[in-house]
């Protein structure tokens, strides 16, 4: 076993050591079987990136749900050393158009982080600048995603339809200003009604001057899920709450991974099955023009444990900012990668 972190072995050792004293059928090296999902501990999932052969513990959504084509040009870990790089095709993820997802699943509450290295293709810059692209075209970042899995489609690719996705993701990289630095954050519902289209509300946050890289960290604690970024490079780098969504439609267990995506400007215009079911080398439409893809994300390190909430803040609305103040917020989860 290799690990980064002393602390990552620590958590390691002592579950190993259970498993070997009660051995029983498990879905894992760390798990005795017998555990309750939604609370036993999940430090085992976290990821280090300096095994490259630890990426098979990770799932792919173009497999999973038996799409035809793999969305990522490159996938790989230690193309720069000790860190997972994910380079996209043009193709991302908003109302019912599917992008790359490497997840793992979980059940519960959980607290998720990641060092994110937002890169344009070339490496050189932010993402968006390698040919320059018009305002508004680019949306190319990198970052964690929390999602409800879609069993109907895991069994059959046939019984997808528009309106039944469900998640909420954060990341970093260009959004609608090419080669400038923004954060991204997107919560998507299915369709309000049968047949309908899922419902995705982005914003976009301009990140501080000087910063080129962010901890991002999704935390979970029963139906609220809450986002909070640490640039880095930059002024004011400390942990800062930047979104708070209710999400009382999310089922106990869901995939945590990372997402990737780039170029709207050729799929904008796309249907949502031609999208997904095809690699995008030009945009749809009138006048098509050749696809530019333009994101080289690396990403340091997963890190997962359960969130520890004291007692007078159990069952506390932690999406209501009257109830749980930015500062509680900060003081539970703005600790240390």
């Amino acid at each position: 076993m290799s690990c980064k972190l002393q602390r990552a072995c620590r958590i390691a050792l002592p579950a190993l050591i259970a498993m070997i004293a009660t051995p029983a059928p498990a879905a894992s090296l760390f798990q005795d079987g017998l555990e309750d999902p939604a609370v036993a501990s999940i430090a085992w999932l976290a990821d280090e990136f300096d095994e490259p052969a630890s990426l098979n513990d990770f799932q792919r959504i173009w497999q999973t749900e038996h799409w035809p084509f793999d969305q990522l040009q490159t996938r790989v870990i230690g193309q720069v050393p000790g860190r997972l790089t994910m380079q996209p095709f043009s193709s991302g993820w908003y109302e019912d158009f599917r992008g790359e997802l490497t997840y793992k699943e979980l059940s519960g509450d959980v607290v998720a982080t990641t060092l994110v290295y937002p890169r344009n293709a070339a490496g050189s810059g932010a993402p968006g600048s390698t040919h320059g692209g018009p305002f508004g075209s680019e949306y190319s970042l990198a970052g964690l995603m929390l999602r409800a899995p879609r069993r109907d489609v895991e069994a059959s690719n046939a019984n997808w339809a528009r309106g039944g996705e469900a998640y909420v993701f954060l990341s970093m990289g260009a959004a609608h200003e090419p080669g400038v630095y923004q954060f991204e954050d997107k919560s998507t519902r299915h369709a309000p009604m049968p047949g309908g289209n899922s419902v995705s509300t982005l914003l976009v946050t301009t990140a501080p001057a000087g910063a080129n890289a962010a901890y991002l960290r999704l935390v979970r604690v029963g139906v609220h899920v809450l986002l909070l970024i640490q640039p880095v490079g930059g002024v004011g780098s400390g942990w800062q709450v930047l979104r708070r969504f209710n999400r009382s439609d999310f089922p106990e267990r869901l995939q945590l991974g990372f997402v990737t995506y780039t170029d709207w400007a050729t799929m904008q215009n796309c249907s949502y099955e031609f999208h997904n079911l095809n690699i995008l080398t030009q945009s749809c439409g009138a006048n098509p023009q050749p696809a530019d893809p333009d994101l080289n994300a690396s990403f340091e390190f997963l890190r997962v444990d359960r969130p520890q909430i004291p007692a007078p803040l159990v069952g506390a609305d932690f999406s209501n900012p009257a109830a749980v103040s930015d500062a509680q917020l900060l003081a539970l989860f703005g600790f240390a990668p």
